[in-house]
């Protein structure tokens, strides 16, 4: 009874400390909060972020390696880098007019309207293609910006995860303390009323013993041992026995004696 007053009072405090401390009823069913993120949330917003640190990585490297070039090597590496057709093809029509304007410088003289026209067009053409390396420069920054703007908020964002989880577990522990004691409890009043059981059974068996004695156990009247008449009648058969070999053998052995002398005349 002591045990059971145990139980209800620890299931009391229990239930006072889930309504104070606002534990869900899916918590309540298990050992410890559930997490704010699930661990396949999770695991997949890790992998995010790892994919997103590489990239981060390989934008910072290209736009290292693009700055530290020349003009000319710029505009000769991006094409291959980061292929773009308008660019590829503007490029391309830069270098046919950059051929015919050298073409040009030999027939005719600068103010010749055939060579005006052609070094109108390769400088038309050179703007066109600077505008396109910026915008893709500038393009590869966004990027970059974009990536590591991403890589922050996934990081702020597992952390914030893991801080809520962190608060949550604090703020609910006496609950789960007191869950236990309660558990321990009830495990203890299982085995109280186990025994009580037993010593129940044990009072409802009857009492008398279950083996009935049909013959009680005295000492005999007379001795077993020695029996004198079985001993005397024994000696005198043995005796007799004994006497009747002895004198077989003798009678066989002096037989054997007078044959041996019979056959030999020499012996007295």
């Amino acid at each position: 009874q002591e045990q059971q007053d145990r139980v209800r009072k620890a299931q009391s405090e229990l239930d006072t400390l889930r309504n104070e401390l606002g534990i869900s009823v899916a918590d309540a069913q298990g050992s410890s909060p559930s997490p704010s993120v699930d661990a396949d949330a999770l695991r997949k917003l890790q992998t995010q972020m790892i994919e997103g640190s590489a990239r981060l990585d390989e934008l910072r490297v290209t736009l290292m390696k693009l700055k530290a070039l020349s003009l000319e090597d710029f505009k000769q590496v991006l094409p291959r880098l980061r292929p773009d057709s308008i660019l590829n093809e503007h490029m391309s029509q830069l270098t046919l007019a950059e051929q015919e304007l050298v073409v040009l410088k030999k027939q005719y003289s600068p103010e010749h309207p055939q060579f005006i026209r052609v070094h109108d067009q390769v400088d038309s053409l050179k703007k066109i293609v600077d505008e396109s390396v910026a915008g893709i420069m500038t393009a590869l920054a966004n990027q970059l910006d974009i990536a590591e703007a991403s890589a922050a908020r996934m990081s702020e964002q597992i952390e914030v995860a893991k801080k809520l989880d962190l608060a949550s577990a604090e703020r609910a522990r006496p609950y789960y303390d007191k869950k236990r004691e309660l558990e321990e409890l009830q495990g203890f009043a299982r085995i109280v009323n186990m025994k009580l059981a037993a010593e129940k059974i044990d009072v409802v068996l009857p009492k008398s013993s279950m083996v009935e004695i049909m013959d009680r156990a005295v000492p005999g009247v007379r001795p077993v041992r020695p029996n004198k008449p079985l001993n005397l009648f024994l000696g005198a058969v043995m005796g007799m026995v004994l006497g009747s070999g002895v004198a077989g053998i003798v009678a066989w052995w002096i037989h054997r004696l007078r044959r041996k002398a019979a056959g030999n005349p020499a012996m007295p």
